[in-house]
């Protein structure tokens, strides 16, 4: 598309050009033909023609599966009366519109009609339940797999079925409808949201909005204003909000996703710039909470998160900017102790207390079930002495447990972690400290050692790889084993090669292995490419809602090559 784009405004600038200049390009002028031709970087108009076909089809087809309603050329929409047909009526008219297993499809509207719901609905529900029900079957007749897609809206169509505008929503806009099918047909993930939440309906109104995927400053500014129908005073209102909100912006990566406009790394860079919004707006939340009712820390601005004196760092997946659409957030909360005192409100807290509510509160805030679910699944376990330990680390005693008591495993999640909300220089000191930390001299041996028997230990526990099947995550050679040798390569060989600590991220780290020659170039794409298609797979199995589990067929290149390099380095 991009290439069409491109040489199509090519073409358009040249024959505007000319127009300006009063070049007059006529259908029979042979010679302007001509000159538009080679303009173009062609020997003769046909040539041109030929290559302007091409891209004009391919536009056009792009168009078709995006924006066209697959019933929307279809006149005989109520060929059937599916309300009051017979079972064998209903078969024959699934056979009819090409459906694999017709018989099952007609027992899944079977099941449907005899629901309590649809025995109560008033005249006008049955109206338009008759109405939408052709347009699903016929559009779903689309589908590569219509009765795989059909059973998929089905929970949808019983949760809106009392809910009037829905129904009209998706009888009256044959696009939103067109949207609606090609989602469920591509993710029983999306289904399931969609059926959970139909508010997400309103989505599929514009396709051009659906697959577009905001910017962080558009981002911050749409929940800004998202925000702001809701009362100040009225957390449960807020709380829902943003998780309506969380839902909608995924549900544009996840359609952005499964028809390919967005690639798998801006995938995760998405979901987690999505992620560090929502963190930011709970903590200013759970801020102007606390304040209100004990009043500032020292040297803090009710105002400004920047000078809170509270910071959260993130690791794992939101800490490498590779989240996924179901995963949870790997959280550790730090305070700045180097400020002493009372806050100054009529109920003053020592600052140990005020920052240990402050998390309780996000916690409460992300991770209470309410009308909208969860916002995000919260995982403390990663913080200094685990579930034991305190909920927020003073940032002195952080640096002490970092340098004197974690594990190697502990340093190896360090190497994801960054800071993604709060007080600036809190996160400039937290910086310096994983610096610290990573670049601290190590025995190769030693550490090659432990970090090869913590991946033995897990794999024992985690590995579902079985015979002629590859656990993309856990087999051996697969995500973890690419993980496990950026974190060996950079706790290894950071003292000498600072690069190593710059980013988070596996991808980065791996290029910064090449230029710094602990990887060939061809070792350092290998890897690369393996990691991307093993994150692609894994990302496909959960819109699909499928272990992440593949046949071994399908990766032994990889599989083979990644555990050479695993060899050489951790044997």
């Amino acid at each position: 598309l991009k290439n069409a784009y491109v040489f199509l405004r090519r073409t358009e600038h040249r024959i505007q050009a000319w127009a300006d200049q009063q070049t007059h390009l006529l259908p029979s002028n042979n010679e302007a033909r001509i000159r538009l031709a080679r303009s173009m970087g062609f020997e003769s108009w046909t040539a041109f023609v030929e290559t302007l076909s091409e891209h004009r089809q391919q536009v056009h087809e792009h168009f078709q599966q995006l924006l066209t309603a697959p019933q929307a050329d279809d006149e005989s929409t109520d060929s059937i009366a599916l309300l009051t047909s017979s079972e064998a009526e209903i078969t024959s008219y699934l056979e009819t519109w090409g459906y694999h297993e017709p018989e099952q499809s007609q027992q899944t509207i079977e099941k449907l009609l005899n629901l309590h719901v649809v025995k109560n609905l008033s005249h006008t529900g049955l109206g338009r339940l008759k109405k939408l029900l052709p347009l699903l079957v016929q559009a779903a007749a689309g589908t590569d797999e219509p009765d795989t897609c059909l059973n998929r809206m089905i929970p949808l169509l019983e949760s809106i079925m009392r809910r009037s505008a829905y129904m009209s929503l998706l009888v009256e806009n044959t696009l939103a409808l067109s949207q609606l099918v090609k989602l469920c047909a591509a993710s029983p993930l999306i289904s399931h949201q969609l059926a959970r939440y139909p508010v997400l309906l309103d989505e599929l109104l514009d396709p051009r909005s659906l697959y577009e995927v905001p910017g962080r400053e558009q981002q911050q500014a749409l929940l800004n204003q998202f925000l702001s129908a809701a009362e100040d005073t009225d957390l449960e209102q807020q709380m829902n909000l943003l998780r309506e909100f969380r839902q909608i912006a995924t549900l544009h990566v996840a359609a952005a996703d499964v028809t390919e406009v967005l690639p798998l790394m801006r995938i995760g860079d998405q979901l987690s710039e999505l992620a560090e919004i929502l963190l930011e707006r709970v903590l200013q939340l759970a801020w102007q909470y606390l304040i209100s009712r004990h009043g500032l820390p020292p040297a803090a601005d009710k105002d400004d998160m920047t000078e809170c004196g509270f910071s959260v760092i993130a690791y794992g997946k939101l800490g490498g900017l590779e989240l996924g659409y179901g995963s949870d957030l790997d959280l550790v909360f730090v305070f700045d102790d180097a400020r002493e005192g009372m806050t100054d409100g009529d109920k003053p807290v020592d600052l140990m207390v005020f920052y240990t509510r402050l998390a309780q509160r996000m916690i409460h805030l992300l991770n209470t079930v309410t009308a909208g679910g969860v916002l995000y699944e919260v995982d403390m376990r990663l913080r200094p002495r685990g579930n034991s330990g305190l909920l927020v680390s003073p940032i002195s005693g952080f640096d002490d447990y970092q340098q004197n008591e974690a594990w190697t495993w502990e340093h190896q999640a360090l190497v994801r972690a960054r800071c993604v909300a709060g007080d600036k220089k809190l996160a400039e000191e937290f910086s310096n400290i994983r610096q610290q930390v990573l670049s601290k001299s190590r025995t190769e041996s030693e550490l090659a050692k432990e970090v090869s028997e913590m991946r033995h230990k897990m794999r024992q526990q985690l590995d579902k790889s079985s015979a002629g099947n590859f656990d993309l995550k856990q087999g051996v050679g697969g995500i973890t084993d690419i993980e496990f040798m950026v974190q060996y390569a950079v706790l290894a060989w950071s003292a000498s090669l600072p690069d190593l600590m710059v980013y988070t991220d596996n991808i980065r780290i791996l290029d910064a292995l090449v230029a710094t020659g602990k990887l060939s170039e061809q070792e350092g794409n290998m890897l690369a490419d393996a990691y991307r298609y093993y994150r692609s797979e894994a990302n496909h199995c959960v819109l699909q809602e499928q272990p992440a589990v593949v046949p071994e067929a399908k990766v032994a290149d990889f599989q083979q090559q990644v555990n050479a390099i695993w060899q050489r380095w951790l044997r």
